[in-house]
């Protein structure tokens, strides 16, 4: 006869060898990866990822968008908020009036 787990233990199912090597190489590369999206971003407009809306980076980077195609897609985002909200120009490609 088995025994329940006691209340307070979680059981996690075991991962497959590929599950976990691509568990482990999300875990080694990702850190990095979102910190190069930071630099890139925190050089071009001054502000951290911690200062703007989230972006899906996880998924992006599961989806192989490297760290300068991420960087675009901030800054596109964030330039089509400004024009939206009649802000100032994020990617500086504008004329002044």
């Amino acid at each position: 006869m088995s025994r329940a787990p006691a209340p307070h233990m979680v059981l996690r199912p075991r991962l497959s060898t590929r599950m976990q090597e691509k568990r482990n190489y999300f875990e080694k590369n990702f850190p990095i990866w979102k910190e190069g999206v930071r630099r890139i971003i925190l050089e071009r407009i001054g502000l951290e990822l911690d200062d703007i809306h989230d972006f899906p980076y996880a998924s992006n980077f599961e989806n192989g968008v490297n760290v300068e195609e991420m960087s675009e897609i901030i800054m596109n985002d964030l330039d089509e908020m400004s024009e939206f909200l009649g802000l100032i120009e994020i990617k500086g490609n504008k004329e002044e009036p």
